[in-house]
């Protein structure tokens, strides 16, 4: 008969008066515990308490084989799950890659993050980007900060958006070096910083590049929410 001891183990040296080992069929005393191996030679263990001194039977030894087999399963399926989530998946060109970041050597500098390129035409590549940017004020200031800013430089804002409690979105175009450019951006807050992603194209590349570049925008999320 086995009986058990908290997680499977005699909670006390005390509580293993009678321990054997069993290999295959055959079974004889040992000091730790037993030790089993299965028909393919693989060899696994656990430990029990032998009340009247028998061995285990055969069912007993199957259940408790079953048990530590889909423990082990679900720990490396874990393990697995969490190694994918940590890399960046383009399935159209047929990869993925582990994301590549650092914290910031100085916390109120700006950080670029991540860059992203569609194919190139009219001499430009569509394209989103990731910037980290340091404030400590409210969403509202940040966009009252930013509707200046383009103001001042002359851009057009085509809409903008709330978004939830935090973020905002913006389109708007303008001329940059003498090129007509359609942007469309997403402001989200969190603590002292603002994430702020951007789809940039030419005026003439938006009318078939603007639903990706939006669609990827529109899928930033910030862990936890």
């Amino acid at each position: 008969k086995l009986t058990r001891g908290g997680l499977g183990f005699a909670n006390r040296a005390s509580d293993r008066p009678s321990i054997g080992k069993l290999t295959g069929k055959c079974w004889e005393r040992h000091p730790l515990g037993l030790r089993v191996t299965d028909l393919t030679g693989w060899p696994w263990s656990f430990y029990a308490q032998l009340r009247d001194g028998n061995p285990p039977t055969e069912d007993s030894l199957m259940i408790k084989k079953l048990f530590f087999v889909s423990a082990a399963l679900l720990l490396a399926a874990t393990a697995g799950q969490a190694q994918s989530t940590n890399r960046l998946h383009f399935p159209v060109a047929g990869f993925s890659i582990a994301s590549l970041e650092a914290p910031p050597k100085q916390k109120d500098a700006q950080q670029p993050v991540l860059l992203m390129f569609l194919p190139a035409s009219e001499g430009f590549s569509p394209n989103v980007n990731i910037l980290i940017q340091p404030h400590e004020g409210t969403i509202e200031e940040y966009l009252a900060l930013t509707l200046n800013q383009f103001k001042s430089a002359g851009l057009k804002v085509i809409t903008q958006k709330t978004v939830g409690k935090g973020a905002v979105t913006i389109e708007y175009s303008g001329a940059t070096e003498g090129q007509a450019m359609h942007c469309y951006a997403r402001a989200e807050k969190s603590g002292g910083k603002v994430y702020l992603i951007t789809a940039t194209s030419t005026e003439g590349q938006w009318s078939t590049t603007a639903t990706p570049l939006k669609a990827c925008v529109d899928s930033f999320r910030l862990d936890g929410k």
